[in-house]
């Protein structure tokens, strides 16, 4: 079973860690506010491939 997973983090160096490990569903938070638009088209993307 495949579960979608979605990270959202705050950390440049932890984002391009998690990108090598989890791939592209990864989100970086900028200036301590969350990209909602951007949350908003990955979890469609990533609900249209499930």
């Amino acid at each position: 079973m495949n579960i979608p997973l979605l990270l959202i983090v705050n950390d440049e160096l932890f984002a391009e860690k998690a990108m090598r490990i989890k791939g592209k569903d990864v989100i970086l938070m900028k200036k301590g506010k969350i990209p909602y638009k951007q949350v908003i088209m990955k979890l469609k993307e990533m609900l249209t491939k499930s």
